[in-house]
């Protein structure tokens, strides 16, 4: 019965094919549910904060930077509770994605400094509009230059420790992010100054108790704060935490069977899949926008188990 009603619900989004090969060319989430997504560091994806992605009316003309994307704790606009760990994810796409008769080879990115990275600058600005200084840690730093493809964005991770934002004064924080890489001497390498929109974060107290959704983000965050320090046990561990809490949340068997795939146990990921999957069903019915990646997860679990079933 189980596996019925989760194929039912696969069979219902292979149905809807624009947003299948978006999904499985790009990696991308609806709206609605790309925040369950996992984030690994230093894993090329193509992230989109929301708002989607920058119209290529804006692209110049002439020497077309990449386009970025920021968002911060998910979002443009979020709220982040002093004491827990924060999150900015950088998105970098080809300038020749949405630019018909654009050209399409890679665009090699290079800093003056070695990394590219050194090139990419976060910027913070208080309510008062004063530049402020957070000790932002790069997970994964890539190294030498970048070969951006149209094919193939990539992002960067940044994130503040729980015992940073236990410091920060509550406000209203806006974030920018620059890509300058005008004084390279590499050869090929693109040259010129990118600025991406802004986004904002405001910071408080915790409230007492925590809301239901604002429980689940607090245990995701946990969960992504554990694995970016390399701690793979404490975040097996929060998932448990998290599931004692709230033993329905589609999200949080969702994260257990990325852990569990990720360690190369493709029965019990499947299982954790399929748990995530009625949840998610039981939660939100057959009508809604469909759980696009969690059923890609699960197929690719399904496959692998039994690759010769069709």
């Amino acid at each position: 019965m189980r596996f019925a009603i989760v194929s039912r619900a696969w069979r219902r989004l292979r149905q809807n094919s624009a947003l299948y090969v978006m999904a499985a060319g790009l990696g991308v989430l609806p709206v609605a549910c790309r925040d369950s997504r996992p984030l690994e560091a230093g894993r090329p994806v193509a992230s989109r904060p929301e708002g989607g992605m920058p119209s290529a009316q804006s692209e110049p003309n002439t020497n077309p930077g990449p386009k970025l994307t920021l968002a911060v704790n998910d979002s443009m606009e979020s709220e982040g509770f002093r004491g827990a760990p924060f999150f900015v994810e950088l998105g970098l796409f080809h300038p020749g994605l949405y630019r018909s008769g654009a050209a399409r080879e890679p665009l090699l990115v290079a800093s003056k400094e070695g990394l590219w990275t050194a090139a990419v600058r976060l910027k913070v600005q208080n309510e008062k509009g004063e530049q402020v200084a957070w000790p932002w840690q790069l997970a994964s730093p890539p190294s030498g230059t970048l070969k951006l493809g149209v094919e193939s964005p990539q992002r960067l991770v940044w994130w503040l420790t729980p015992e940073v934002t236990t410091a920060i004064a509550e406000g209203r924080y806006k974030l920018t992010a620059e890509l300058e890489t005008g004084d390279t001497t590499v050869a090929g390498a693109w040259r010129g100054l990118v600025v991406s929109q802004s986004a904002s974060i405001l910071v408080r107290a915790a409230p007492t108790p925590l809301s239901a959704a604002q429980q689940s983000v607090k245990y995701q965050n946990l969960v992504r704060y554990q694995l970016l320090r390399g701690d793979r046990k404490e975040a097996f561990r929060q998932v448990d935490e998290w599931l004692k809490a709230q033993p329905d949340n589609p999200r949080g068997f969702e994260w257990r069977g990325d852990l569990l795939a990720q360690d190369g146990k493709t029965k019990e990921a499947l299982e954790q899949y399929n748990n995530a999957l009625l949840a998610f069903l039981k939660k939100h019915g057959t009508k809604g926008e469909p759980a696009t990646l969690l059923l890609m997860k699960r197929n690719k679990m399904m496959a692998e188990l039994f690759p010769d079933k069709p």
